[in-house]
């Protein structure tokens, strides 16, 4: 049951990262490279799935998926802060003419401070799960009648879910510059103080 909230980080960064390298809205790799991907994932998904867990090659794959996600996780950062970051800013600085508002700036500011905003959620919900997983014993008897952290639903579970939909947000936001060109969305609070991106009716200029 593990592997069915694992799965899905795996899909959603490996799809991330085939949309920060299509940066553009013809496709520079063409159809078969997400074709292949997706083929990929499904036959690992099924071998890990129908494996039990103490066969060799489900503790093959799922070795396989732990290194190459944390590569992947780690390129997926890499390249927004160093391609994906400045190439939105671009874009949202020539639809905003060329003397961007403050107003626009500070928008321009909070869009781009999703993504390391999930980076941290994602850091701390890995010290979460090491601590519930390396102290589980210290953690199940704190003194003074402490009850057990639980950091591994609580925090584990809970700052992943909100990272993976920061990153869902930042590949929204990328994908619609591309396709479309929809440099006139903002963040606004939403249901559990969630960032939701919502289109403005009209750009203001100075």
């Amino acid at each position: 049951m593990q592997l069915l909230d694992e799965l899905p980080m795996y899909a959603l960064v490996v799809g991330g990262l085939w949309c920060l390298v299509e940066n553009e809205k013809d496709l520079r790799y063409g159809k078969a490279l997400p074709l292949v991907a997706t083929v990929v994932y499904m036959a690992m998904c099924g071998v890990t799935l129908a494996t039990d867990r103490q066969h060799t090659t489900h503790s093959v794959m799922r070795g396989f998926l732990v290194v190459s996600f944390a590569l992947f996780f780690i390129l997926f950062f890499y390249l927004f802060s160093a391609v994906t970051a400045p190439d939105i800013a671009r874009r949202l600085r020539e639809m905003s003419g060329e003397r961007p508002s403050s107003e626009e700036e500070r928008r321009i500011s909070s869009l781009l401070g999703i993504l390391p905003t999930a980076f941290y959620q994602f850091v701390a919900a890995l010290v979460c799960w090491l601590l519930d997983n390396f102290y589980c014993a210290i953690l199940s008897s704190l003194p003074f009648g402490i009850p057990y952290p639980q950091l591994h639903a609580l925090g584990w579970h809970v700052l992943t879910a909100v990272g993976l939909y920061n990153i869902f947000l930042v590949l929204l936001l990328q994908r619609l510059l591309v396709e479309d060109g929809g440099g006139t969305h903002t963040l606004r609070r939403g249901m559990l103080l969630l960032p939701v991106l919502v289109k403005q009716a009209a750009l203001k200029q100075d």
